[in-house]
C-alpha cells in the first residue's frame, strides 16, 4: 500500500493493483453495505455517506458496531486496490473523506452487480420489447422513441414509468401524484423530483389523469371549522421540520361524524388533512410551548405517517399553562389526550379559539402556507459537483421546500439568461454554490456567473440590507472565500469534512423563517 500528499494536511492511500480475489474477504454485513453504496456512474464518493448508510434506521446500541463495519470496509476496498482512499489530518489523526473507485466496471462485476454493458443490453432488450405496445398518446410514443439518447443510467427507470403510464391511461385511472407513484413503484416517494420534471416535459400529466391534489370530500361544516390536534411525546417533535406519527394513532379522539369527512372506507384524504390549520402540541409531561402552522406534505412510512411541516411565524409559541386553560374550547381531553402521542381532528374553529384568547392577530389563520421557493445559482464545475448539487436540491425538497434547479427544469433550446432572471427575481431566496471555480468564474466575469453577478447586484442595489442571497460554501481550501459581492455575509459550510446533515436542516430553518424562541425580557435588578 502508498501513501502520498496530495495537499495541505491531506493525503491518499492505495495499491497500484486491483486485486479481485481479495474481495473474498469482504462478506456478510460489509459485502451488502458495499453493495447498497454503489450508484451509477458515481466514481467518487465522500465518507460520511457511507458512515449514514451504515447506521441508517439503525439502534443506539448497534450503531458502533455499524461504523466499525463501515472503517473495516474502508480499509478492505484499499488493501484490495479496488479504491483510493483520500484522508485529512484533524488534531493528529488522519481521518477518512472519500475513496474514488480504480475500475468500477470490475467492482460491479465480482460483486455480481450489474455493469454499464450489462445494463445497456437489459435496455436494449427492454426497448426493443416495448417496440410492440400500442402507446395510449402520440407524447408517450415521442417519449419512448427518444429514450436511446437519454443518459445511460436514466433510460431503463424512464422506459419503466412510461410503460406504467401507459397502462394507467389504458386502465382510466386518474388521481394524484401520489396514487400514480404507487400504482407505479409502490411508494409515495419512489418517483423522484428529476423524474417527476421530466415526466412534466414528455407529456399533460392532468390528460394523463393525474393532478397534484384530489378534491375535498364532502364536508359537514366549513373547512375552516375543522383543525389538525397532533400531540407527541417527543418533546423536540416540533423544533424542526419534519416528524414522524404512528400510523395507528390516527382520528384517536376524533368523532366518528368527523372521521366520515376525511375518509372513506379504507381511504385517507390526506390531500384534504392538509388544507386544515394545524395546532403541534406536546404530551403534558414535556412542558413545552404548542405551536401554529400547517402540514405541507405526508408521506407513508413502514414506522407510520413522515410530516413535513411548516410554523405559522404571525402566532406566537402558546405556553403550557395558557394552552391548559384552552383544552375544553379546543374539544381536548384533558385526562386523556394530553397523555397521549396521536393525531386528532377536531371540529373547532381554531382560528377563532386564538383570536378571542389573544394568542392569535386575526381570526382567520394563515391559508395553507406555500413553502419557500429557492433558486439554486452554482457553476458546471464537474459532472461529480451537478449530482452534488442535485442531491442537496432533493434534500431541500425533502423539508419542504420547493427548488428551482437547471437540472430539472431547463429543456433543450431554451433561453438560459430568460431562465435565470425569472428565477433570480420571483424565487424567495437564492442559494449562490460558491466553489473555488465559482469564485474564480466571478472574479474574471466569465460565462453565466458573470451574468447571474449582474443579476444578483442589481437585485442588491435595489434592496439594501436583504437576505435574499445565500452563500453556500463547499470549498477544499482551509481559508473560505466568495465572490466580491457577496463578502462579508454570513454563508453556510457544506464542505466535505463539516457536518452536512446539520447543516442542510439549519438552512432548511432559515429558509422556512424558523428562529428560535427569544426568552421573555426579565425585570431589572434590584438594589
Amino acid at each position: 500500500m502508498r501513501t502520498e500528499p496530495i495537499g495541505r494536511n491531506k493525503q491518499r492511500r492505495f495499491c497500484d493493483d486491483f486485486d479481485r480475489n481479495a474481495l473474498s474477504t469482504i462478506r456478510g454485513a460489509q459485502r451488502a453495505l458495499l453493495k447498497k453504496w454503489l450508484k451509477d456512474d458515481v466514481k467518487r464518493r465522500t465518507w460520511d455517506t457511507l458512515l449514514k448508510l451504515a447506521i441508517k434506521k439503525c439502534a443506539e446500541d448497534e450503531r458502533i458496531k455499524r461504523v466499525e463495519v463501515a472503517e473495516t470496509l474502508t480499509k478492505a476496498l484499499v488493501a484490495c486496490g479496488a479504491a483510493i482512499l483520500e484522508e485529512r489530518l484533524e488534531h493528529t489523526i488522519w481521518k477518512p473523506v472519500a475513496l474514488t473507485w480504480c475500475d468500477y466496471e470490475q467492482l460491479c462485476a465480482a460483486l455480481e452487480l450489474p455493469t454499464s454493458t450489462t445494463k445497456r443490453n437489459d435496455f436494449t432488450i427492454a426497448w426493443e420489447a416495448a417496440q410492440h405496445v400500442g402507446w395510449e398518446t402520440s407524447a408517450l410514443a415521442d417519449a419512448y422513441h427518444a429514450l436511446p439518447n437519454a443518459t445511460a443510467n436514466t433510460r431503463q427507470a424512464k422506459l419503466e414509468l412510461l410503460l406504467k403510464l401507459n397502462d394507467w391511461i389504458h386502465d382510466k385511472k386518474s388521481g394524484t401524484r401520489l396514487e400514480f407513484a404507487i400504482y407505479a413503484r409502490e411508494h409515495t416517494k419512489q418517483i423522484t423530483p428529476t423524474e417527476w420534471a421530466w415526466l412534466e416535459k414528455v407529456t399533460n400529466l392532468s390528460e394523463c389523469g393525474i393532478e397534484h391534489h384530489s378534491p375535498l370530500l364532502c364536508f359537514s361544516g366549513e373547512v375552516t371549522t375543522f383543525y389538525n390536534l397532533l400531540i407527541h411525546g417527543n418533546e423536540e417533535a416540533w423544533l424542526g421540520t419534519s416528524a414522524v406519527m404512528p400510523r395507528d394513532r390516527l382520528f384517536e379522539y376524533t368523532q366518528d361524524a368527523v372521521i366520515r369527512s376525511f375518509k372513506s372506507g379504507d381511504l385517507v384524504n390526506f390531500d384534504a388533512l392538509k388544507t386544515l390549520p394545524t395546532l403541534f402540541a406536546y404530551e403534558r409531561y414535556a412542558r413545552t410551548p404548542a405551536r401554529v402552522g400547517r402540514i405541507i406534505d405526508i408521506t407513508h412510512r413502514n414506522d407510520g405517517y413522515g410530516l413535513t411541516f411548516a410554523i405559522d411565524p404571525t402566532v406566537p409559541p402558546i405556553p403550557p399553562d395558557q394552552f391548559e386553560t384552552l383544552l375544553p374550547l379546543l374539544d381536548i381531553d384533558p385526562k386523556q389526550e394530553m397523555h397521549r402521542t396521536h393525531w386528532a381532528v377536531k371540529h373547532v374553529d381554531l382560528g377563532n379559539v386564538l383570536h378571542q384568547a389573544k394568542m392569535a392577530p386575526t381570526p382567520t389563520l394563515a391559508s395553507k402556507l406555500r413553502p419557500p421557493r429557492v433558486f439554486i445559482s452554482y457553476s458546471w464545475d464537474s459532472q461529480e459537483h451537478k449530482l452534488w448539487v442535485a442531491k442537496l436540491a432533493e434534500d431541500l425538497y425533502g423539508f419542504g421546500v420547493e427548488v428551482i434547479l437547471d437540472q430539472w427544469h431547463v429543456e433543450a433550446g431554451q433561453d438560459l439568461p430568460a431562465f435565470m432572471n425569472t428565477n433570480v427575481q420571483n424565487c424567495d431566496r437564492v442559494l449562490v454554490v460558491c466553489t473555488e471555480l465559482y469564485v474564480q468564474k466571478a472574479q474574471k466575469q466569465q460565462g453565466g456567473v458573470a451574468y447571474e453577478q449582474l443579476l444578483v447586484t442589481s437585485q442588491m442595489m435595489q434592496n439594501v440590507g436583504t437576505t435574499k442571497f445565500i452563500p453556500i460554501v463547499r470549498q477544499s481550501t482551509h481559508q473560505r472565500v466568495l465572490p466580491p459581492w457577496l463578502a462579508g455575509r454570513l454563508y453556510i459550510d457544506l464542505s466535505e469534512g463539516a457536518s452536512y446533515q446539520e447543516a442542510v436542516e439549519d438552512l432548511a430553518r432559515q429558509l422556512h423563517n424558523m428562529r428560535p424562541p427569544i426568552p421573555p425580557l426579565g425585570q431589572p435588578p434590584g438594589y
